[in-house]
């Protein structure tokens, strides 16, 4: 789903004096916030599933990202696709050492049909998985009380206020997470001027990293979901 959504929607565009790239990943995390919202309304748990299945999905990321390094190195794209007709190698991955070829990548920025940049795509894959995870644990430790017969706005933003429970710790670190992940969604386009776009290569390096993000960065609010860790000031 998040690959069709990277490549169909549309995205700010950067072009360089090799590349041109395509930078869509506030649209991809709109797009699947929105499907799972509709899907929690009508009655879908969506969220419980995919917390449940939390450690699950990391282990299908690492072992995707192994093999993807193996299709990627077997499976080595010369095609001219860039602005300049080059074919774009990792010079580092060239050293004939598979060891060393395989975890730094032969290739730069491979792509499906020369249109959809595989690297971009993980990179978006572990920045959604990082703002999905995070709003689910906001959306799991907020109880809602049930609507007040007085109506009135003022009165109905009173009431919820004093009246919703939550764990303080759960949301604390949750928000901090969904903040600084939107900080790199919503300002991704200046990827196109870092090493890690323009020179570092598609390789397992890349590939684990991009995998264990989501995972590293919400081990602390999973820790505190769990264990419901008081905060007292």
């Amino acid at each position: 789903v998040v690959f069709l959504l990277v490549a169909l929607l549309p995205g700010r565009r950067v072009h360089l004096t090799r590349e041109t790239y395509k930078f869509n990943a506030l649209g991809v995390a709109l797009t699947l916030l929105l499907a799972g919202g509709i899907s929690e309304y009508l009655k879908y748990p969506v969220v419980t599933f995919i917390l449940r299945h939390y450690l699950r999905f990391c282990i299908y990321g690492l072992v995707g990202a192994f093999v993807a390094a193996a299709w990627s190195y077997w499976r080595v794209d010369t095609a001219k696709y860039n602005v300049l007709r080059q074919t774009l190698v990792n010079e580092y991955g060239r050293t004939g050492s598979f060891v060393v070829d395989f975890a730094l990548g032969r290739q730069l920025n491979p792509k499906w049909l020369g249109r959809v940049d595989w690297k971009q795509f993980y990179y978006r894959l572990s920045l959604v998985s990082t703002l999905l995870y995070a709003s689910c644990y906001i959306y799991q430790t907020l109880v809602w009380p049930q609507k007040p017969e007085q109506e009135g706005y003022l009165h109905l933003v009173k009431y919820y206020w004093e009246n919703v429970n939550y764990d303080a710790g759960t949301l604390l670190s949750a928000s901090c997470l969904l903040f600084y992940t939107l900080d790199s969604i919503v300002f991704e386009h200046h990827l196109s001027s870092s090493f890690e776009l323009q020179y570092e290569g598609y390789g397992c390096l890349l590939l684990l990293r991009y995998a264990a993000t989501p995972y590293l960065l919400s081990a602390v609010t999973k820790y505190f979901y769990e264990q419901r860790v008081p905060i007292t000031c």
